[in-house]
């Protein structure tokens, strides 16, 4: 009895010095264990700012794991976006942005993760556009635009007074404006091909969506061609009565009839006549 006693004992005893020269192991391993976590955050600052963003970003990892569920590990989140943001990093930082307004859905930044969120994915499709000339910009995938436009829409509807509300309003009227021409390429493409429901539908679609933006006019063109190509002449005078009005100097009128003369479009004396 003794004897087993005494081997259990030997066991456990074993275990502990494994133990503890594992634990000394470990923080020997740990280049970063005799820095105070103000020192870590001072310290990858100064790599952030030095553009060593990798560097920076395992500074502020090492306050996330010592120092969990504090104020310098809710900056260090914080900081660890921008340094992977600027690292062109931009699904870790999305990832990064998503927990913490997950864990933090009430925290004082948050209008910032919401612009930073924005500012990513117009980024990316900026990236994409700026390879490209109109009108070919208008044909790319939307979803990292209306993704944007979404954050944005966030940060001017929820914090109006906020940092980042006027940078994000001038944003939104530039997405809005370039996912209206993107539509308006689908329904040119549409109207060319004869499809004139469709073209009618995606002109529509805009004039619902993204009112106010410099697509609007070729909404009401489009759509005033092709009702009037389906023979739906009611629905086409309207379309082309708002176009008259709002647009009263736009050259497509003469297709309609109109003459344009310094005071607008006036319909030709032959058309009044008939």
């Amino acid at each position: 009895m003794k004897a087993k006693t005494l081997k259990i004992f030997m066991i456990l005893i074993t275990a502990g010095v494994i133990s503890a020269c594992g634990s000394t192991s470990a923080k020997k391993d740990d280049k970063y264990y005799a820095m105070t976590g103000q020192d870590l955050l001072e310290e990858g600052n100064k790599n952030l700012e030095g553009a060593s963003y990798e560097v920076a970003v395992q500074h502020y990892e090492a306050i996330e794991a010592r120092f969990p569920n504090t104020s310098l590990a809710e900056q260090a989140k914080l900081n660890k976006i921008y340094a992977h943001y600027h690292n062109r990093d931009h699904d870790k930082a999305l990832a990064e942005i998503d927990t913490f307004i997950r864990l933090y859905p009430h925290h004082e930044s948050i209008d910032y993760l919401y612009y930073m969120q924005g500012l990513i994915n117009f980024d990316r499709a900026r990236s994409i556009l700026d390879k490209l000339l109109p009108p070919d910009r208008a044909k790319i995938d939307q979803n990292q635009m209306k993704e944007s436009l979404q954050s944005f829409m966030t940060v001017i509807e929820r914090y109006p007074d906020g940092d980042y509300a006027e940078d994000s309003a001038e944003r939104v009227i530039y997405l809005r404006n370039l996912l209206a021409e993107a539509e308006i390429h689908k329904a040119k493409f549409y109207l060319d091909r004869h499809a004139y429901v469709g073209a009618a539908n995606r002109a529509q679609y805009v004039l619902d969506n993204y009112d106010a933006t410099t697509s609007v006019s070729d909404a009401l063109y489009i759509q005033a061609k092709a009702y009037q190509a389906l023979g739906l002449d009611e629905l086409s005078q309207k379309s082309l009565a708002v176009l008259l009005h709002n647009f009263p100097y736009d050259k497509r009128l003469v297709e309609f009839g109109y003459t344009i003369t310094p005071t607008g479009a006036v319909l030709t004396e032959s058309v009044v006549e008939e």
